[in-house]
């Protein structure tokens, strides 16, 4: 074998770094001008290869640890957002109950506390909500402007929603105890007179009730996944 020429292919005075190296190679039949190579351990260790299986297996466990949390965190916002939400707006009554003034749930709210409404039957507890409309109805049932303050003289009305706030509607018949708890501490009681459904262009409210009354509006049907845009189901209570 020509040593100068692997040499000179090796680009080193040698080739091979020890004449060991080469008297093994000559041994095992290199060609004449062929780099002879021994396998690097550290490249087909077992060893090097379960390293690399484990790092890959790690961070493909990390992705799917960090893709169910997404998940998890997707379903899970809302509801915290929401039960947050309403606990805040509780608080904001409360302070309203205790200082006599408007309190808002959270300093840049467009909403404040007015009134609770305390349902005995169904054991049921809103707080009512005045300011922007849209902003309200996300919080809880809405009083709407224009119409007398609840428990005051006049027809207040009050609209929520039929899935949530004030499904509860459905099952109120004649005679049933509403009770209507104001910023003063003050608390005005209700029986319900009449249930109705009606189109939204036909609901008028009476302006000149000389006896406090308590309308609540929600949507109809209350079943369907969307409500009507026209069709509203109206319960109407007296002061008892």
């Amino acid at each position: 074998m020509n040593r100068p020429a692997i040499a000179a292919q090796r680009g080193g005075p040698f080739g091979w770094s020890t004449l060991h190296d080469l008297a093994r190679a000559e041994r095992e039949g290199a060609a004449p001008g062929t780099e002879f190579r021994f396998p690097d351990p550290a490249e087909s260790s077992p060893v090097r290869r379960a390293g690399r299986r484990a790092r890959f297996a790690s961070a493909l466990a990390a992705l799917m640890c960090a893709a169910l949390l997404w998940e998890i965190g997707a379903a899970v916002y809302p509801a915290a957002k929401a039960g947050l939400g309403h606990w805040l707006v509780q608080r904001a009554w409360e302070r309203t109950m205790a200082s006599g003034t408007a309190a808002r749930p959270w300093p840049w709210a467009g909403i404040y506390p007015v009134a609770r409404l305390i349902v005995p039957t169904r054991n049921i507890e809103l707080v009512l909500l005045a300011g922007e409309r849209a902003a309200s109805l996300a919080w809880g049932p809405v009083h709407v402007d224009d119409t007398a303050l609840p428990g005051a003289i006049g027809e207040s009305v009050v609209a929520g929603s039929a899935q949530s706030q004030l499904g509860f509607v459905r099952d109120l018949v004649r005679g049933d105890l509403l009770i209507v708890e104001t910023a003063l501490g003050d608390r005005k009681y209700f029986q319900v007179q009449s249930t109705r459904i009606a189109d939204v262009r036909d609901l008028r409210w009476a302006q000149s009730a000389r006896r406090p009354r308590l309308t609540l509006v929600t949507g109809y049907p209350f079943d369907a996944p969307v409500t009507s845009v026209s069709l509203r189901f109206v319960v109407v209570a007296e002061a008892a």
